[in-house]
């Protein structure tokens, strides 16, 4: 088999879409004739952690886990966060209008101390272990994928180096990523990120992204740019029992990390509507937030009289998210409101496509994950101010689910070509043309 060396931070037992994406692309690749070989950190610094995926990684694929160093352990530690069995965000955002010195500090040491990001010091351990592995290994392509966006750091060397074929997947923006904008970056620090960003984006041969919108970010600046969405796994799927349960409450559900600049006020004022005119769905409605969820999220909610029918989960593990996904009446869809959100594309969409489960979408009307929607036959995106067509379309679907307390399963549409053998094999093919 040919091989591939896969550089991530993120790899199980962390959890999330990133993770996701790669474990999955592992998990295929053999299925195409390439063995991946992974290296990835023994011990980093996760916000969730999700064991039962360790089971997912097959034994015939060569991890290698490397040392590191992590400035945001000692960060965790001074702030309480690890006592109370949380990680600090990756990006910080919870310290924007902090009155914490130590966050304060922390904030600005992570912004000019650290660039591109927190994990640069993971760099020089990932960089010496597949120098290590390249003179023991015939690998025909090295693939690296942030966030953290450092990890491309380790790629641009060896590419430099070895002048091996390199493969950058940026899943999210670098520079303009949101959370850049809550800290204290000086000039210098953002001309020298700038630099940082721009060479990576020059040098491999292939940038790789997880929708339009990201790739037209990056076009202008690299050779060559490519789009593979994230997707779901039907085995994910196949697994979870599917069968349609009646239930006495109708679920307005929604899973994974729900932030701030998803706290819609015209959702919770179409809820509050909804309530106060309909008796049936006073009596059955209730909103279920799974995961990680903004303080703010929830205060709004509890201002807006909804607390009572609110039900907070922690963060579940994939199986049970996916379980999660198939048993709820409706699952909330959310875009963030932030600057360039109509590139904004996660894992989330796919997998709630592949749940067969209507959805409720709020978000720019015109961004790609409103195209994807249409795509698949689903409802189409509102917009975030649309009290009025929120509660018209939240209605129609509790009238639909009243009588048998239960809604139809949305037939399948266009969302195999989303499945991750499909796009493991766009992999292949865009992997393959990096060695003609």
């Amino acid at each position: 088999m040919k091989k591939v060396l896969i550089i991530s931070y993120y790899w199980p037992p962390a959890s999330g879409p990133g993770v996701q994406r790669w474990l999955k692309f592992a998990r295929y690749l053999p299925d195409y004739g390439y063995q991946p070989l992974v290296i990835t950190p023994k011990s980093g610094s996760y916000p969730n952690r999700d064991d039962t995926l360790l089971a997912e990684v097959p034994p015939s694929i060569q991890v290698l886990h490397t040392r590191t160093v992590e400035p945001f352990k000692l960060f965790n530690l001074l702030s309480g966060q690890r006592k109370r069995g949380k990680a600090s965000a990756v990006g910080m955002a919870d310290i924007r209008g902090s009155k914490s010195w130590i966050k304060k500090a922390a904030a600005y040491i992570r912004a000019n101390w650290f660039i591109p990001d927190a994990r640069v010091g993971w760099v020089p351990y990932a960089l010496m272990a597949a120098e290590k592995l390249l003179k023991s290994e015939e690998v025909v392509a090295v693939i690296t994928t942030g966030p953290p966006h450092s990890t491309h750091l380790s790629g641009l060397r060896l590419k430099r180096k070895y002048g091996i074929k390199w493969l950058a997947d940026m899943r999210d923006p670098w520079t303009e990523i949101y959370y850049n904008a809550y800290l204290p970056r000086t000039a210098k620090s953002q001309a020298r990120d700038q630099a940082l960003e721009d060479e990576v984006l020059r040098s491999a041969d292939l940038v790789l992204t997880v929708s339009p919108g990201l790739q037209r970010a990056f076009s202008n600046r690299a050779a060559r740019t490519e789009v593979i969405y994230n997707g779901y796994d039907p085995a994910d799927f196949d697994e979870m029992k599917t069968t349609e349960a009646t239930d006495s409450f109708f679920k307005l559900s929604y899973v994974g990390n729900f932030k701030a600049n998803q706290n819609i006020e015209a959702l919770w004022q179409a809820i509050v509507s909804l309530l106060e005119r309909n008796e049936a769905f006073k009596k059955h409605f209730r909103l279920e937030l799974t995961g990680n969820i903004s303080p703010s999220v929830v205060d709004t909610i509890a201002k807006t009289g909804l607390e009572p029918y609110l039900e907070l989960k922690e963060f579940a593990e994939h199986r049970k998210a996916v379980a999660t996904m198939l048993s709820s009446s409706v699952l909330l869809f959310p875009i963030p409101q932030t600057a360039g959100n109509k590139q904004i594309l996660t894992g989330k969409i796919f997998e709630y496509l592949a749940s067969g489960t209507p959805m409720l979408s709020i978000g720019p009307l015109d961004g790609d994950a409103a195209h994807i929607l249409s795509r698949a036959g689903r409802y189409p995106m509102i917009d975030y101010a649309d009290q009025e067509l929120i509660e018209k379309r939240l209605g129609d679907l509790f009238e639909a689910w009243l009588p048998e307390k239960k809604l139809k399963k949305v037939p399948a549409k266009n969302v195999e070509e989303f499945s991750r053998p499909a796009l493991t094999g766009r992999l292949v093919e865009l992997i393959e043309t990096l060695r003609e």
